[in-house]
């Protein structure tokens, strides 16, 4: 799916380029080091992080991390209205997710951008089924010559 090339995953402690697009802080705290007026970042998605407990169990090694993406992505499913909105932004351009975790993909990180990307999923799956085969078309259309 091209959405997924639509997210990227990076570390805090690397610049900014200009291709990140809009640039959302994804950690429960502030990473360390980091001055809020000199860190350019778009957003703070402070909610879609992993409660505290949970950063807690998987970081004091209670839980692996499959327990830790299922018990995650339970947490997410309170925040629908947030991810689908992340979803429709990651359609009309570049989103970078930031962390300070030492690997993003094998983090928190990973498992929002899936969650955001089924939620693209689904949504474009809606749109086909609930619009006239015209319409759906033309949003084809229009989206091939944007």
């Amino acid at each position: 799916m091209s959405a997924y090339l639509n997210i990227k995953l990076k570390r805090v402690y690397e610049n900014a380029q200009k291709d990140d697009g809009i640039r959302l802080l994804a950690d429960r705290v502030w990473p360390r080091g980091l001055s809020k007026s000199s860190f350019q970042y778009d957003e703070w998605i402070i909610d879609l992080c992993p409660s505290h407990s949970l950063r807690k169990q998987w970081h004091n090694g209670e839980i692996d991390y499959e327990i830790f993406c299922e018990n995650y992505r339970a947490e997410l499913k309170q925040h629908r209205m947030k991810i689908n909105a992340l979803a429709l932004t990651s359609i009309q351009s570049q989103i970078t997710l930031l962390t300070s975790v030492k690997h993003p993909t094998h983090s928190h990180l990973a498992v929002l951008r899936n969650v955001i990307l089924e939620a693209t999923e689904e949504l474009h799956t809606d749109t086909k089924d609930s619009a006239s085969h015209v319409c759906y078309a033309f949003l084809n259309k229009k989206k091939k010559t944007d």
